[in-house]
């Protein structure tokens, strides 16, 4: 059984349009670059088991650089991006949000994982090459510019090993399930 590409499941993806300026959001996002911190990612294979049934040897590293963008209010990039995500949030009327600048470069992947925390989540590429960068679940994968994507709530996975770079803006909003944030979009 091959991976689904054509039908879009909501319960995993909701992509959307909004009118940002993405060049000038990447232009900002590239000049955070050096600002970020590579870190290293370790996640169980068996996520879905209790803490204490895990084993120790089954963990993986994944690499990714961030940096949060709401704990920047001195930096104008990074609150030039706040400043655009802003207007969508306002739409949406959402008052509690981070925003989390992250990039992929060639060697960076992170292994299947259920995010922490119950936020719905935005996901937005700022990079053009969101169309050969999907976002991978266990049944499905997703190529999108922008969308609500169900991250704490699915498992996934994401590879950018052999990759141009990836710059991710992450919107968490955590007044709304992922189904709420797709009813107010």
């Amino acid at each position: 059984m091959g991976l689904k590409y054509t039908t879009i499941n909501y319960d995993y993806c909701y992509p959307f349009s909004f009118p940002f300026n993405y060049s000038k959001m990447l232009e900002a996002a590239s000049a955070l670059s050096e600002k970020q911190v590579r870190h290293a990612r370790t996640e169980n294979d068996n996520q879905s088991l209790p803490d204490n049934k895990r084993k120790v040897s089954e963990k993986k590293i994944g690499w990714a650089k961030r940096l949060t963008l709401t704990e920047m209010p001195d930096d104008k990039n990074a609150q030039y991006i706040v400043s655009e995500c802003k207007k969508l949030l306002d739409k949406i009327e959402s008052k509690k949000y981070t925003i989390i600048l992250v990039e992929y470069d060639s060697e960076s992947f992170l292994d299947w994982h259920i995010d922490t925390g119950n936020a719905s989540r935005i996901n937005c590429i700022l990079t053009n090459n969101y169309q050969t960068t999907p976002i991978r679940f266990r049944d499905s994968e997703y190529s999108f510019r922008l969308a609500v994507v169900n991250v704490s709530g699915k498992e996934h996975m994401y590879n950018n090993r052999g990759k141009e770079k990836r710059i991710l803006l992450t919107i968490s909003i955590p007044e709304y399930t992922h189904h709420e944030l797709i009813r107010k979009l």
